[in-house]
């Protein structure tokens, strides 16, 4: 799953610096993210989101806003 665009508690804007125009095809995104994602090397993924503004957590299993 992806990071959110927001965070879901603070509503602060998650997304990072812009990403260079010749690498969006590399990324597939316009801007770097924000969110800080804890991964879990067992299950090979990401298994929980935080906010670096507020502290907030929550599952990355579950759909993003944005």
């Amino acid at each position: 799953m992806m990071p959110p665009l927001t965070c879901p508690d603070c509503h602060a804007d998650l997304r990072g610096q812009p990403i260079p125009p010749e690498r969006h095809a590399l990324y597939g995104k316009t801007h770097f993210s924000r969110a800080l994602g804890r991964y879990d090397l067992r299950r090979d993924m990401v298994v929980e989101w935080s906010c670096p503004d507020c502290g907030a957590r929550w599952d990355a299993t579950k759909p993003a806003n944005g």
